[in-house]
């Protein structure tokens, strides 16, 4: 077996910035309001009653797996009538597009391999394009979602052709209202630059084909040095902040692909009268975020993920749903007031040239 040498991203030379905006970035310093759910169709639709019309979201989260239980008709149907719905409604999608689930947690495992060296798959990437170009709604597309998180499976040296794989066969569908995210997570593997002996990338596909970078931030600690870090979850902020650097380097702008104020209970009127819950959620989470976004002009998306996660898996990450407290609310339009934040009507105008 060959030594693996790996490379930090440091010492590899420095990219030549973007002379011209990315697909889908928006033009000077904004940043589009997106919003998304995990089944849970409720919470979103409060959260965009609670927007209104003035600060309706520009665009929304779908997901779609390319391997599942499901037939690959009924759920391929499924992404074109939600694309159909965010065409008439104006928005944007932030689409995360899986591979074959992996058979066991860890790397090395998922079906990256299969998705690579065999056409079985093919067909549906190419159905996906022809969706995505025909809805000509504009597409974030994440290929890989969390590609360096040990829990997604997937494998070292071989998502990288993945990632090509995809973006390849959009491009010679001549699929032109898509860009194409390459999207970690800020507690997964650091090495995401790295490369072999024979300069083989572990994780980044290569500036050719990718159009933004994107990082999946939830606990503070992910993005605020001053947090106090869990055992065993050090320096995750720094490791945020030098991923961002290595955007800025590249000319490339960054999707917070997925975020929500992890650990916080959000509390209603009836629960909390007086809403003194709402100051300590702004405290612990939304007001070093924004002070996050502050210092990373680069960052030109954010995904809130508004949902009560008490239901699902990730129990412990609290309830989200900011809609139900009148002063987090109050407080989350005044920031939203800001202009640096692009919402459903200002779509049109600041995206790049030709969406």
């Amino acid at each position: 077996m060959r030594a693996i040498l790996f490379i930090l991203a440091a010492a590899l030379p420095a990219p030549r910035a973007s002379a011209q905006p990315a697909p889908l970035e928006p033009t000077g310093a904004r940043v589009l309001h997106l919003v998304g759910h995990i089944g849970q169709p409720k919470a979103l639709a409060a959260y965009h009653e609670m927007a209104g019309p003035r600060f309706a979201p520009a665009g929304d989260s779908l997901w779609l797996a390319l391997d599942q239980t499901r037939p690959w008709e009924f759920s391929l149907k499924r992404i074109e009538t939600d694309l159909a719905r965010l065409a008439e409604e104006g928005r944007v999608a932030n689409l995360s597009l899986t591979f074959v689930p992996p058979t066991r947690a860890g790397f090395s495992t998922a079906g990256d391999r299969r998705f690579v060296e065999t056409t079985d798959y093919d067909s549906r990437i190419d159905d996906l394009a022809r969706v995505i170009r025909h809805s000509r709604v504009p597409v974030l597309l994440r290929i890989g979602c969390e590609i360096n998180g040990s829990w997604k499976g997937h494998h070292p040296f071989l998502f990288p052709r993945a990632f090509r794989k995809v973006v390849t066969r959009f491009r010679a569908r001549s699929v032109e209202n898509v860009a194409f995210v390459f999207n970690i997570a800020a507690m997964g593997d650091r090495n995401v630059f790295a490369v072999n002996d024979l300069g083989e990338p572990k994780w980044y596909p290569g500036d050719d084909v990718v159009d933004w970078f994107g990082i999946n931030v939830f606990r503070r600690e992910h993005f605020d040095p001053t947090a106090p870090a869990r055992p065993g979850h050090t320096n995750l902020a720094a490791f945020t902040a030098s991923f961002l650097a290595r955007a800025r380097e590249a000319g490339k702008p960054v999707l917070i692909g997925e975020t929500t104020p992890v650990g916080n209970i959000v509390r209603s009127s009836a629960e909390d009268p007086n809403d003194y819950a709402a100051d300590d959620v702004w405290s612990e989470w939304f007001a070093p975020f924004i002070a996050f976004l502050d210092r990373h002009p680069e960052i030109k998306a954010v995904t809130l993920l508004p949902i009560d996660w008490r239901s699902t898996r990730w129990s412990d990450w609290g309830d989200a749903r900011i809609h139900r407290s009148p002063r987090l609310v109050r407080r989350w339009k005044q920031e939203l007031e800001k202009p640096r934040w692009v919402h459903r009507d200002d779509l049109r105008l600041a995206l790049s040239a030709g969406f």
